[in-house]
């Protein structure tokens, strides 16, 4: 209303960019990890998750062995049918009961691989949360003054080059450490 009365054109109102910038400590960090540009934004749980998986799959999965028992239990059933077909039941709930505590099993495999692994999901989380800072945008806490001063002019010419207003992607600048 107040535009309305002034006789002032109401301003167009868009969305602002957003970016992330990765300097080379973490962009080296991401790739010693195996950690995708697309997997930073992941929870942090499951960028530990997935890592753990990647570096310790054949350890931590169990999977071959379930699919042993599964086969070993699809006989006992056919013999058990042969027997007595009231069986059938009973021998598909120790199957249940087996293939559940084979699950049970791998989680702990998996919490026990990432105690081992705790100096590198510290490395992890310490760098999720540089480039999330409180699980937020790294633009609303960080403050540009800190990557001018270590990049001078040449960070501000690669903001301007980079971002573009009217795109509304989220953009992910790289330092290349050169």
């Amino acid at each position: 209303e107040l535009f309305i009365k002034h006789k002032i054109t109401f301003p167009v109102l868009m969305l602002r960019n957003s970016a992330l910038w990765i300097d080379s400590t973490s962009k080296s960090k991401l790739d010693k990890y195996n950690i995708s540009e697309q997997d930073i934004f992941l929870q942090e749980e499951e960028v530990i998750k997935k890592f753990i998986k990647s570096n310790a799959a054949d350890a931590i999965s169990l999977s071959s062995k379930k699919q042993q028992m599964q086969n070993i239990f699809d006989e006992i059933v056919l013999q058990a049918k042969a027997i007595d077909p009231t069986l059938e039941k009973a021998v598909l709930g120790e199957k249940q009961n087996v293939s559940n505590a084979i699950d049970k099993l791998e989680g702990k495999l998996l919490r026990a691989e990432k105690q081992r692994s705790e100096t590198t999901i510290q490395h992890i989380r310490n760098g999720k949360n540089k480039l999330f800072p409180k699980e937020g945008l790294q633009e609303r806490s960080d403050n540009f003054m800190q990557y001018y001063i270590k990049y001078g002019e040449s960070f501000i010419d690669e903001l301007v080059e980079q971002l573009h207003p009217f795109n509304y992607q989220f953009t992910i600048l790289t330092d290349t450490g050169s």
